[in-house]
């Protein structure tokens, strides 16, 4: 089997883990024989995008190689809920999901795979992007490095953010999957 192109995305995300872990290390040294004053802010921030960016890398690797069973659109997790449709209309995702940046195109094309096949990767990817929304909250976890209580809300709005802009992924995938089972249904 031919290996998939890595996406522009991909390498943004690798690059970024990769960096800001040297970064991380960097200030981490400048922290423990500089001025910790100084350093410490930098260190704990670089440490934090690197938190986010490779557990985002790490949670897709791991769910990358799982059954497929697991992956199906009747499974009750997938499945469509009546309200859904109408909130999504509301925060108008057929709009705005466009400029969602897709990890790995490749694996949404149907020219190269079956809608089935794309269906498995939306449920997966949905999955995922939940289980990253929910460890999000694991950089609250850098706020107890620090001595200034004012830095959790730091770590908890970034937190925010990133859970939030994991759940748009999510509401992308529950948004296109029932369209692609009714042209499933249509052919």
């Amino acid at each position: 089997m031919e290996r998939e192109k890595k996406s522009r995305f991909q390498k943004v995300m690798e690059w970024v883990t990769l960096l800001s872990i040297g970064v991380a290390l960097l200030f981490f040294l400048l922290w423990k024989v500089g001025n910790p004053s100084l350093w410490f802010p930098f260190f704990l921030t670089v440490v934090t995008i690197g938190y986010h960016f490779g557990m985002r890398l790490l949670v897709g690797a791991v769910f990358e190689g799982l059954v497929k069973r697991l992956f199906h659109p009747e499974n009750p997790w997938f499945r469509s809920k009546k309200w859904e449709r109408k909130l999504y209309r509301r925060l108008k995702v057929k709009r705005w999901k466009s400029w969602v940046p897709t990890y790995s195109p490749a694996q949404f094309c149907l020219q190269d795979h079956t809608v089935d096949e794309i269906v498995q990767t939306m449920c997966r990817a949905e999955l995922i992007h939940e289980i990253i929304a929910l460890l999000s909250y694991g950089s609250l976890l850098f706020g107890l490095l620090s001595e200034d209580p004012a830095d959790f809300w730091i770590f908890f709005s970034t937190a925010v953010v990133a859970s939030g802009f994991d759940c748009m992924f999510v509401m992308v995938q529950r948004f296109n999957r029932p369209r692609l089972l009714a042209l499933k249904k249509r052919l």
